[in-house]
């Protein structure tokens, strides 16, 4: 950082570590939106859910949900047709219901104040991948960066936050978030958390890889293209919202995601949300830190980038 000032003193562009309006992809409903690119709810790309925002009180939230309603019934109905419920500035797990009945969904939209936080209703995905022993469900969190170029790295490092007991549709468990959530800070609260894999119910990419290659003839660098392609094309859709290089006086940026992913039974990898401040395992702490100075921060001073575990995306 002492270089950095150096050369701010030489009239460099200042470099912040965070990027304007990073809330297009952080915020579940801009999430959403952006990734429509201007059209409708099934206007997003096949590796995201087709999600309905409901802003309550807002003319454009009752056309969202006849949408909705729709789409549940083109989708089997209740019973058959599941929705994930998240309001767009939760976290961490908070507040979030899965519902299978279009009343359930209407009363929960109808109890909200006007003008209050928009929520986001997206199809579940009713046919996860899930992990043996106990079948359960898992997402996975990878890191990206941003540099000042609006160049896209992907780490190679990643974790598997599991959920600590059986996966189930039944309707009896929709309320269950040890069954559908697999953030820690829920999965702690559950009697099994611990029970399969570490202490902190998470596995390295590392060794899904081993699990992958027994159990399914595939790898994680197979689906690593996937979740890679995905990041890139998320931030491209919110490059015209995130840069600033018309800015006066200018400056620069890098900016930290975590992108939480879903895998399918049929190995397909499906966005499930972006983190602008993502906690990262206190093992992959430091060897992380080492990589973002490198690539985000040397580079930009033109220093020689050592050897880092980031992926550069191309177009």
């Amino acid at each position: 950082w002492k270089a950095l000032r150096v050369h701010r003193t030489a009239g460099t562009p200042p470099l912040t570590s965070f990027y304007r309006s990073f809330e297009q992809i952080c915020r579940k409903g801009l999430l959403a939106r952006t990734l429509r690119k201007n059209g409708g709810p099934e206007n997003t790309p096949n590796w995201f859910p087709t999600s309905y925002i409901v802003a309550p009180g807002r003319e454009e939230a009752e056309e969202e949900r006849a949408l909705l309603r729709a789409a549940h019934v083109q989708r089997g109905g209740d019973g058959v047709s599941v929705w994930i419920l998240k309001p767009s500035d939760g976290g961490k797990g908070a507040n979030i219901k899965v519902m299978d009945t279009l009343s359930q969904i209407e009363a929960h939209f109808d109890a909200l104040e006007d003008g209050s936080i928009a929520w986001v209703a997206s199809e579940y995905i009713k046919t996860p991948l899930l992990l043996q022993p106990g079948s359960r469900k898992f997402d996975v969190r990878i890191w990206a960066l941003l540099d000042a170029n609006y160049d896209v790295h992907v780490w190679n490092n990643g974790v598997l936050r599991t959920c600590s007991v059986p996966f189930t549709l039944d309707a009896s468990k929709l309320n269950d978030p040890f069954v559908h959530l697999s953030n820690h800070c829920i999965q702690t609260r559950s009697e099994t958390y611990g029970k399969h894999e570490s202490a902190t119910n998470e596995v390295w990419l590392k060794d899904f890889d081993v699990y992958l290659k027994q159990h399914h003839n595939s790898s994680v660098e197979a689906l690593a293209a996937q979740w890679r392609s995905i990041i890139k094309e998320t931030l491209d859709a919110a490059r015209e919202f995130m840069e600033v290089d018309k800015f006066e006086p200018p400056y620069n940026c890098f900016q930290v995601f975590g992108f939480d992913f879903m895998v399918d039974s049929a190995l397909k990898v499906w966005l499930v949300e972006v983190n602008s401040s993502p906690a990262i395992a206190e093992a992959l702490a430091d060897e992380f830190a080492k990589d973002v100075v490198s690539v985000a921060v040397d580079s930009y001073l033109g220093e020689e980038c050592g050897e880092t575990a980031f992926v550069r995306v191309e177009s």
